[in-house]
């Protein structure tokens, strides 16, 4: 299965849920099923429609048509259980990729994206300094694929942390 993201809330009164989607995911066509897992329950809904939202998506189930049934599905992670499938929506590599944080500061250049096991980190390049920078939704806040731009919010001492 490929985790995609977990569903933050609802969104208008017809069964609509914003999904807080994974860096990872990169949503470009139609999906066809999700599955949801929650500690306590799982399903596997179909998709009526799906649409970007920001960095979210906005997604509307076959099966859930009111803002109550929506809102049970809140705190659910979200996976795509198709392979095949998955494969479309897998982010690309993010080599020559420019490293930007919140304030616009330049960190320097994408040279190696480094998926060891369950570690998944961007080796960067500042002027000839290297910044290993840890894949996590907590420090990557978006990747514009069409410019090439990944915006982190490193916490305090990350840039220096090789040095």
């Amino acid at each position: 299965m490929f985790y995609i993201g977990e569903i933050l809330k609802t969104k208008g009164n017809n069964g609509e849920v914003v999904l807080k989607a994974s860096p990872d995911f990169f949503y470009t066509k139609k999906i066809h099923s999700i599955y949801l897992e929650s500690k306590k329950h799982n399903k596997n809904l179909i998709v009526e429609s799906a649409s970007n939202f920001g960095n979210d998506l906005i997604i509307k189930f076959t099966a859930i048509n009111t803002i109550t049934e929506a809102y049970r599905l809140i705190g659910y992670s979200a996976y795509l259980e198709d392979q095949k499938e998955a494969k479309a929506f897998k982010k690309d590599n993010l080599v020559d990729y420019t490293v930007l944080d919140i304030d616009s500061n330049k960190w320097g250049t994408v040279i190696n994206d480094i998926e060891e096991g369950l570690v998944h980190t961007l080796e960067v390049d500042d002027k000839g300094d290297i910044i290993f920078i840890p894949y996590s939704d907590d420090i990557i806040t978006e990747i514009n694929r069409t410019k090439k731009i990944i915006i982190i919010d490193p916490p305090d001492g990350l840039r220096t942390l090789n040095k």
